[in-house]
């Protein structure tokens, strides 16, 4: 942002309240210079975080450096203690959730404590209000990542400091939050992401009621889906009498290589039951009745509602919005936020690394081919995953193909659904992007970031990545350490 092309702002601190005493947030490791105990890491009371907390003036600086106006800041133009009467709008953050691996670092030779590394993560959901009126005019959830390689005290303080740090900075990039408080914008709603009438010269602007929310989206799925291929999604009436698609906005999670988090647990996690199946959650849209999850689900039926089971005890009516007849997969939006898995609908190649996460088991391999199936009209993945198969991981309709940094890439077709470019030994799976596209679907890059699941860890041969072919175990069937794993450092 260029100096001078926002509001005023203000930051009104990082609220803790929503972590709960008690609930588990990390481990301590094993490792060559990691000294037991390797316990479970719990939040308390969050008081140590508290105390000589630099958030604030992190928060401050981040801002600062990137353009924006923060009153009363530390060298800013403000006196001190004030400022606050300038400020346009107020940020309040919330933090949802940390997760942390650690390391008790100690001294070779003497055993004396050296501190704490390690790696950690942290999820805030942040808040823009307008500060006259005191209406939330935005709200947007940011990650951040943080890594210590050298033992410090308090680092696991660190870690959590500089991880709320990095989603402050993922915040100020956001390019919803920065058309929010720039100057000059339509005051409590964000300058742009409103989509109305085009504005013509010479014409009169839209009047204010034209205009409706929208984030600006940043197309994932290709704009150009196959031809001849007809889409489920549900069509509205254009004045000249033809039709007009009625896209349906998706945020999905952004990827991060640098996270704490196992891919194949967050994809593990997104992975729920519906109907008499398993749906997959792909990212969330928001309504007049607030955020619902949008799951992709196989073979749904024929039936406009399917009963979904995200937990144990729980179960959720999902509404059928779109469905696409050359696969079957249909699209559901369930009424609950629930942990999603980011996807990419960008550009496949062959020998593109992958990585097949099939109930508790997962393989590793390569795209061997793309093809263009005869018998479905689309371009399809030729997964070469080894012996996946023979050594536990069955491949089921649904099943998430992931990609190096663990987003998303395409869905199985399931073992009955054959084609004549399917040689033995691979297995066939659709491409999100185009699946998606079919099924009239806008992804929205790093609208919302989920919680991430607490990352578990690997047995023998697993911590280097094991080659292709080879089966993973999940967290679940890991009972201990076996002491050949490296430290998160």
């Amino acid at each position: 942002m260029a100096p001078g092309s926002t509001e005023p702002l203000r930051f009104a601190g990082l609220s803790i309240t929503a972590m709960r005493r008690g609930m588990e947030i990390g481990r301590y490791v094993w490792g060559l210079d990691c000294a037991p105990p390797y316990d479970p890491v719990h939040w308390t009371s969050g008081a140590d975080l508290r105390r000589g907390s630099t958030i604030d003036a992190r928060f401050a600086e981040i801002l600062a450096d990137t353009g924006f106006d923060v009153v009363g800041r530390a060298d800013g133009p403000d006196a001190p203690g004030q400022g606050r009467d300038r400020a346009r709008y107020v940020i309040q953050g919330a933090l949802r959730d940390v997760r942390l691996e650690l390391c008790h670092r100690n001294d070779w030779l003497t055993g004396a404590s050296r501190g704490v590394s390690g790696s950690g993560s942290a999820r805030v959901d942040w808040s823009v209000s307008d500060a006259r009126s005191g209406q939330v005019v935005l709200r947007v959830t940011t990650s951040g990542v943080s890594r210590q390689t050298s033992g410090v005290p308090q680092g696991d303080i660190l870690l959590i400091e500089e991880a709320v740090t990095a989603a402050a900075d993922r915040l100020a990039a956001d390019t919803r939050f920065r058309d929010t408080v720039r100057r000059g914008g339509v005051a409590g709603m964000p300058a742009v992401g409103l989509a109305g009438p085009a504005h013509q010269p010479g014409a009169d602007p839209p009047s204010a009621s034209s205009l409706t929310l929208a984030a600006a989206p940043v197309r994932l799925t290709p704009v150009d889906t196959d031809p001849g291929v007809t889409s489920g999604v549900a069509s509205v009436a254009a004045p000249d009498g033809g039709t007009v698609r009625a896209p349906l906005s998706v945020h999905t999670p952004i990827p991060d290589r640098g996270s704490a988090a196992d891919p194949m647990v967050l994809a593990g996690s997104a992975r729920i039951r519906a109907g008499d199946g398993y749906g997959l959650v792909i990212g969330e849209t928001q309504g007049e009745g607030g955020w619902r999850s949008v799951l992709v689900v196989p073979n749904p039926g024929l039936a406009d509602s399917l009963l979904v089971r995200p937990a144990a005890g729980v179960t959720l009516t999902g509404t059928v919005e779109a469905r696409d007849p050359v696969s079957g997969f249909a699209l559901l939006r369930v009424p609950a936020r629930l942990a999603a898995v980011p996807v990419r609908g960008g550009a496949l190649r062959v020998s593109d690394r992958i990585r097949l996460v099939a109930g508790r088991k997962s393989a590793t391999g390569i795209i061997a081919g793309l093809p263009r199936d005869p018998q479905r009209g689309v371009t399809v993945i030729q997964a070469d995953l080894g012996l996946a198969e023979a050594a536990g991981a069955r491949v089921e309709a649904g099943d998430p193909l992931l990609d190096a940094a663990g987003a998303v890439i395409g869905v199985a077709l399931g073992p009955s659904a054959t084609a004549a470019v399917t040689p033995q030994g691979l297995a066939l799976f659709l491409p999100v992007g185009d699946l998606l596209a079919r099924l009239g679907v806008d992804l929205l890059d790093g609208g919302v970031v989920p919680a991430l699941p607490h990352a578990q860890p690997t047995r023998r041969g697993n911590a280097s990545g094991a080659g292709r072919g080879a089966v993973e175990p999940t967290p679940a069937d890991l009972e201990e350490l076996d002491g050949e794993d490296a430290p998160p450092t």
